[in-house]
């Protein structure tokens, strides 16, 4: 079995405080390269905030594979379960699409996920992975 790798290439560094390089620039962990890309600013809790991205993205991946056929009421059902409401849905659907993380055609809430969110579902659970004592 190959390992995962993350969708990023960065450096070590040596500085006690910022241990990683990434396009030049000194970040505290791999957390905050991941978060980068959602422009997150670093203050508060970023893990929270990306365990709910993560979340809800794997949603709607799990969702669209499921769509058609025998599973279909039941992909249905469970996405609306991801949501406390319709805004919160159609919000974070859009957003997905902003960030560039999904794309879609004819309907937002059949939209698929790119290459970048593909890649973050895979940078953030190696990186739950490799720091579940956190």
């Amino acid at each position: 079995m190959e390992d995962k790798k993350y969708s990023f290439e960065y450096e070590e560094d040596t500085c006690p405080d910022y241990s990683y390089i990434y396009k030049g620039v000194s970040y505290p962990s791999i957390e905050s390269i991941i978060a980068e890309q959602f422009n997150f600013c670093g203050c508060g809790d970023n893990s929270i905030a990306l365990d709910y991205i993560y979340d809800k993205l794997k949603g709607q991946k799990e969702f669209m594979s499921n769509t058609s056929g025998p599973n279909s009421k039941v992909a249905y059902e469970t996405r609306e379960k991801l949501y406390h409401s319709e805004g919160e849905k159609y919000f974070f659907l859009y957003w997905l699409e902003t960030v560039g993380l999904a794309e879609h055609g004819s309907s937002v809430n059949g939209c698929w996920l790119t290459e970048k969110g593909k890649n973050f579902l895979n940078d953030w659970e190696l990186y739950k992975t490799e720091n579940k004592d956190l």
